[in-house]
Order: structure tokens, then C-alpha cells, then sequence
């Protein structure tokens, strides 16, 4: 147990004193314990707590702004009106907790949480600020793709798939083909010197067609990640029908970060592209009607 572990476990009080007579001090406590201790009020700013366990404590109006907390694990505490400003919360563990009145604004690690449950609905919905976030938790979080869970694009962008691949397979082997009979002929027929027949020639719209799918089917797979509270509630239902508190749902949404992103630029490539290639289509076929009426 070390000197500063054992200040912390004597509260909020004698924090408070040695910060007077330490004011540039840094309390260090990595890797302890605390077990059913009230340290409500608590000073512990910038304070390294990392893979600190803190069980049935009572941390009400305690100060953690700025403090490292990576990997540490709040377990049945009460954090009503807790100031975790500015903190290090990644990889973080809150399971079981009152959060009501929780300060987490300035948290740009927020979307990194590793676990948030609350114990009970908030009086006092917590304050954070997406702000302050990476663009990938800004931009590109589970709700901004959850209508695939409506409307399923899996097993259509993978048969679409197969039977592109399938299609210009059987290109591939009616050249071949074509080839074989055109040798026959001109062994048997020494003059004849024009091609007989014309070959298939895959365009570059072909691959166009055969990548949009992949990536529809590649932002299909990987929306499977999509937490499930996502995926069931749209942000209006889980605020006013179910009535639980947002920070709920953003912590999910900021899950999986890797798949997210995956999955949000595989369904932007697959749909732009699909959408130019139908465009295309629909303005060369505009053009062919105009055409034969005039």
C-alpha cells in the first residue's frame, strides 16, 4: 500500500490538507483498491488512477478532472454530480453506477468507455460533449447506418455478388470457347482469315458493377458488429419511450470503432458508386428514346 493510497483511503479531509502543503503535488495511486469507503467530495484532480478498482464507494461531488483513469473500474459507486472533466476514461469500466449530475464534458476519450451501466435512470442527465470527440465517434458512430437493420442489404449485395462474379465467369468461358471453335475452323480452312465470331469484352462498367456490390456486401457483414441497442431503438424511442438516458445510447453508438468505420465508408463507396452506375444507365437510356422519337 503506498503513502498516497493510504491518503485516499483516509477522505476527502486530509486530501484536502495535503493539497494545501503539496499544491503542485500529484497524487499516484495506480493499481490500488478501494473497498466501501465514503470519499464523497474528494480532491483527486489530476490524480493517476489507472487500474484503480473503486467497489461500493461513495464519490459523490468528488473531483477527478483531469485525472487518469484508464482502465480503472468503477463498480456500484455513487457518482452523482462527479466531475470527471478533461479525464483519461479509456478502457474505463463503470458497471452499476449513479451517475446523476456527472460532469464528463472535455472527455475526448469518451467514446473508448469500455463498459457504462447505470444502476438507476439519472434525476439529472450527466453532461458531456461530442464535441470534443474524434471525427470517427462524431461522424461515423452505429446510428448513422442503423436503418440497415430495416432495410437488409446481406443476402442481396451477396447474391448480386455471386452472380456478377458468376456472370463474368461465364464470359470468360464462352471466350475461351469461341477461341477453340475459330482454331478448328481455320485448320480445317487455311483461307479463311477474318475473325468468325466476336468475343465478349467485359467493360470497365462490369467492374464498376462487381465493386459496388462488394462493398455493399462488405458494409452488410460488418454491421453485424452494430450493438443491439442500436440496432432496436432509433435515439427518439430510447429518449421518450423508453425514457433512458442518452449517454446510454451515444456509448454505444461509439463501440467498435475499427467495424464502424468499415462499415460507414463500405456503404458510402457501394451506394455512390451503385448510384452512378444506375444514373449512368438511366441518362444513356433517356438519350436512346429521344433519339428514336426525333
Amino acid at each position: 500500500m503506498t503513502a498516497n493510497d493510504q491518503l485516499i483511503r483516509m477522505g476527502a479531509a486530509a486530501v484536502g490538507s495535503w493539497r494545501i502543503t503539496n499544491p503542485h503535488g500529484t497524487i499516484q495511486a495506480a493499481g490500488s483498491t478501494f473497498n466501501g469507503l465514503d470519499l464523497s467530495g474528494i480532491n483527486l484532480e489530476k490524480a493517476d488512477l489507472r487500474k484503480c478498482q473503486f467497489t461500493n464507494c461513495d464519490l459523490r461531488h468528488c473531483n477527478m478532472s483531469r485525472a487518469l483513469l484508464d482502465h480503472a473500474k468503477f463498480d456500484k459507486c455513487n457518482l452523482d454530480s462527479a466531475n470527471f472533466s478533461g479525464a483519461s476514461v479509456r478502457s474505463t469500466r463503470f458497471e452499476d453506477v449513479q451517475m446523476s449530475g456527472c460532469d464528463l464534458t472535455d472527455v475526448p476519450s469518451l467514446g473508448r468507455i469500455a463498459t457504462l451501466i447505470i444502476s438507476e435512470n439519472p434525476k439529472k442527465a450527466p453532461k458531456y460533449d461530442k464535441s470534443v470527440l474524434p471525427a470517427i465517434d462524431r461522424y461515423f458512430g452505429w446510428d448513422r447506418v442503423r436503418f440497415l437493420s430495416s432495410v437488409s442489404i446481406f443476402v442481396p449485395s451477396y447474391a448480386s455478388l455471386t452472380i456478377s462474379v458468376l456472370y463474368l465467369g461465364a464470359i470468360s468461358w464462352i471466350n475461351f470457347g469461341i477461341r477453340k471453335v475459330e482454331i478448328t475452323i481455320r485448320d480445317a480452312y487455311p483461307m479463311v482469315s477474318a475473325p468468325i465470331f466476336e468475343e465478349v469484352t467485359p467493360s470497365w462498367i462490369h467492374l464498376g458493377v462487381i465493386a459496388s456490390f462488394f462493398f455493399l456486401a462488405v458494409a452488410a457483414t460488418t454491421f453485424l458488429a452494430c450493438p443491439e441497442r442500436i440496432s432496436e431503438f432509433s435515439r427518439e424511442r430510447w429518449l421518450h419511450e423508453a425514457k433512458n438516458a442518452e449517454i446510454l445510447y451515444d456509448q454505444s453508438t461509439w463501440q467498435k470503432p475499427a467495424a464502424r468505420l468499415i462499415c460507414v465508408m463500405s456503404l458510402l463507396a457501394g451506394g455512390s458508386l451503385g448510384a452512378f452506375l444506375l444514373g449512368r444507365s438511366i441518362v444513356r437510356s433517356t438519350h436512346f428514346i429521344l433519339t428514336q422519337l426525333n
